[in-house]
């Protein structure tokens, strides 16, 4: 008797529209959250991806595990790369650092000599997302970071004159003294020709900048503002100038459907100016692989567009020959992003990549 009755409860609650719906919402959530469902959007681009350029080694103990959040440059004939690594220490915790890589050719650069930055180890805990450039009025080399510094998250900074030695660089320091608790992550720093911006992510949800002059860089960094736009941002952030043109873009990171990853894009014509509301910029439905057999990332994440010089300005030369240096995640279905073996790669805005300042850069000879 009692088995009827329970199935006939069942049956009558189930059969309720509302537990029904309910139902439904919560099957969605779990999936989402898991991974299963994929948005089915799209930024209306096609992004050519390519095979892999740069993957974590257990020949090299501070990026065995992942290589991420990439700063590329071209400068006197090789390219620079800095990222972050990540390995495990006995306790199964990630320990990230500050790495350096170069060779004359982006397909040179797996093979090639890999060191740690020791500098950026001493005194700080969780160093990432470096970014390179030479700030010419001081003729010198910055590499903006950020750690745990005395025991505060912040923003951190280290110069050299060379930028091939990676034993050259300074002790680090920080660039701005922290002043509140709510986070920040993800700095990156631009100029105009009388102001340097340091813009960064506050809580993962909103676009902040401060200013400084250039005579006072790296000091005087000051007066939060919030970037006042409809900005969809988690992290990673980077902004740059079109060449010849009075035109910004700020990409920004943001994540979707279990922790996915994908960019955003924003313009404005002056850096302290308003900014327009994010559209998407690319996404995992937006890629076309150059080996369809190696469909090697489900993720468009932390990265850098190739710049055309390496200065201050951070400069690209084409809207329409856009070349993005980021970090992929392999497919699967729960999307750990912590855990995941980042590796390196670039997508493209067009298909034939002999058009493209890459190619430029490593065949100058053909442009002379």
């Amino acid at each position: 008797m009692k088995f009827f009755q329970l199935k006939n409860f069942l049956r009558s609650f189930f059969h309720s529209r509302k537990i029904q719906i309910i139902c439904i919402i919560l099957i969605i959530g779990i999936s989402t959250t898991l991974g299963i469902i994929y948005y089915p959007h799209s930024s209306g681009t096609t992004w050519y991806a390519s095979n892999q350029y740069f993957t974590p080694k257990d020949s090299f103990p501070p990026a065995q595990i992942a290589v991420k959040d990439p700063s590329i440059l071209f400068f006197e004939g090789s390219w620079h790369l800095f990222f972050t690594g990540i390995q495990y220490d006995e306790e199964g915790i990630p320990v990230r650092s500050i790495n350096y890589v170069s060779a004359p050719t982006l397909d040179e650069l797996e093979e090639a000599p890999r060191f740690k930055i020791k500098s950026f180890s001493n005194n700080t805990k969780r160093t990432a997302a470096p970014q390179i450039f030479y700030f010419e009025p001081d003729n010198k080399w910055y590499l903006i970071a950020q750690a745990e510094y005395e025991d505060r998250y912040t923003p951190i900074y280290s110069t050299t004159t060379n930028i091939s030695d990676p034993s050259s660089w300074s002790n680090v320091l920080p660039l701005v003294e922290r002043f509140e608790h709510d986070k920040w992550i993800d700095f990156w720093v631009i100029c105009d020709y009388t102001t340097a911006y340091l813009f960064y992510t506050r809580n993962h949800e909103d676009m902040y900048y401060m200013i400084t002059t250039l005579d006072s860089f790296p000091f005087g960094f000051e007066t939060p503002t919030k970037v006042e736009a409809n900005i969809k941002v988690h992290e990673a952030s980077m902004v740059y100038k079109i060449k010849d043109k009075q035109e910004y873009w700020l990409l920004t990171e943001n994540q979707y459907c279990g922790n996915r990853r994908e960019y955003f894009i924003s313009k404005t014509s002056t850096l302290n100016g308003k900014w327009s509301d994010s559209e998407l910029f690319a996404t995992q439905n937006d890629l076309q692989f150059s080996d369809p057999q190696n469909q090697w990332t489900s993720a468009v994440s932390s990265g850098e567009l190739i710049r055309f010089g390496y200065n201050q300005m951070m400069e690209i030369i084409s809207t329409e020959k856009v070349e993005f240096f980021f970090q992929g995640a392999p497919r699967v279905k729960i999307f750990q992003y912590s855990n995941t073996e980042w590796q390196l790669g670039i997508i493209r805005n067009f298909n034939d990549e002999s058009e493209g300042i890459v190619y430029q850069n490593e065949h100058s000879e053909l442009f002379m």
